[in-house]
C-alpha cells in the first residue's frame, strides 16, 4: 500500500510565529517621536491660527476705514470725535444694564456714528483680543501704570479698537517725539457743544495716508470701581496694544492701525516713539514754543 506523505506547511517566516504586539521599548520610542513632532508642529499651528485672526482683524479695520471715509465726507470733512455729546440722562437709559450699548442717552460713541455705514457690529471686534494682555500692557509703569487697573474688567466693549483724539504731547526729541492726535475732543454742551477748537478737519491733515486714528486697543464702558460711577465710557490709543521690549502685542508682530485715508495695516513697535521725522518749527508741547529742531512721530502727528 502506497503511503501518502503528508506535507506539513510551515508558517511563512514573517515573524508570525512570534507573539503579536510591541515591546515596551518600542512603544516608548513611538511615544517619544509623537511628542517631538507635536512640540514642533503645535506652535506652527498656533501661529497659523493667529495669522488668520490677524488677517480677519485687519480686514475689519479696512471696513471701518471705509466707513470712516464716508462719514467724514457726509460731515463736511470734519474728523469725528471719540464721542459726541447730546442732551439725555447719563446713567439711566431705558434698558440699563441689559442693553449697555444704548445705555448712555447723552453721548454717541464713534462706533455708533459709523453704524449707518458699517451695518455690521461684528467688524468692531478683533478675534485676537485678550483683556488680560491688554491690562498687563496698560498697567505697566512705562504705559499708564497701576492707575488703570480699576478700569477692568470692562462692563461693555463698544469695540476692540481705540481712537487717537485730542492729545498733543512729546518733547520734539528722537526719544520722545511730538505727537498730535487727529481725532476731535467733545466740548460740554454747557460750553456750546461740538468739539474743542481747533476743530480737526481732513484738509488740515498734512499726510492722511500716514496719519493713524484707530488702533487695536479698546473703546469700552469701564468698570464702575474706577470712578465710583456706572457706565463711564473710555477709549485708548498707544502703548496699551503692546510695544517693543515691554508687553505683548495684540498680534504676533504688532498691532493693526486704521489711517485717515481709509487703509489699514499692521505696524510693529510703538508709533508714539518711532518712526519719526524732522518737523522744524512745530510747537514743542513741552515748552509751548516753536522748536527749530523739532522731531515728530510719523504716524501720530496730523498737523506736520
Amino acid at each position: 500500500m502506497m503511503r501518502v506523505k503528508k506535507h506539513l506547511w510551515r508558517k511563512a517566516d514573517f515573524g508570525a510565529d512570534r507573539n503579536c504586539g510591541f515591546t515596551l521599548i518600542e512603544l516608548l520610542v513611538v511615544i517619544a517621536i509623537i511628542a517631538i513632532l507635536a512640540a514642533i508642529l503645535f506652535p506652527v499651528f498656533s501661529q497659523a491660527r493667529e495669522k488668520a485672526r490677524q488677517a480677519s482683524c485687519l480686514s475689519n479695520g479696512r471696513n471701518i476705514g471705509t466707513a470712516s471715509g464716508m462719514y467724514v465726507q457726509d460731515y463736511d470733512e470734519v474728523i469725528w470725535g471719540w464721542v459726541t455729546l447730546a442732551p439725555g440722562n447719563p446713567r439711566s437709559g431705558p434698558n440699563c444694564p441689559a442693553d449697555p450699548e444704548n445705555c448712555r442717552t447723552n453721548i454717541v460713541v464713534w462706533t455708533q456714528m459709523f453704524q449707518p455705514y458699517l451695518r455690521n457690529k461684528q467688524v468692531l471686534y478683533c478675534p485676537s483680543f485678550n483683556e488680560q494682555v491688554l491690562l498687563q500692557n496698560a498697567s505697566h509703569l512705562n504705559c499708564n501704570g497701576p492707575v488703570i487697573i480699576p478700569w477692568f474688567p470692562a462692563f461693555w466693549y463698544y469695540s476692540h479698537y481705540g481712537m487717537a483724539f485730542g492729545a498733543i504731547f512729546g518733547e520734539c526729541t528722537r526719544i520722545y517725539p511730538r505727537n498730535a492726535f487727529p481725532g476731535n475732543s467733545p466740548r460740554p454742551l454747557a460750553e456750546g457743544g461740538g468739539f474743542w477748537p481747533p476743530v480737526r478737519t481732513l484738509p488740515a491733515v498734512r499726510r492722511p495716508a500716514e496719519t493713524a486714528i484707530l488702533q487695536d486697543n479698546f473703546t469700552a464702558m469701564i468698570n464702575e470701581r474706577a470712578y465710583g460711577l456706572p457706565y463711564v465710557v473710555g477709549t485708548a490709543f498707544g502703548c496699551e496694544c503692546g510695544w517693543e521690549g515691554v508687553g505683548q502685542s495684540r498680534h504676533q508682530l504688532g498691532c493693526n492701525y486704521v489711517f485717515l485715508d481709509g487703509h489699514a495695516k499692521l505696524i510693529s513697535g510703538n508709533v508714539e516713539r518711532h518712526p519719526s521725522f524732522p518737523c522744524p518749527g512745530a510747537t514743542n508741547p513741552a515748552t509751548g514754543s516753536p522748536d527749530p529742531n523739532c522731531i515728530c512721530a510719523t504716524y501720530t502727528t496730523y498737523d506736520q
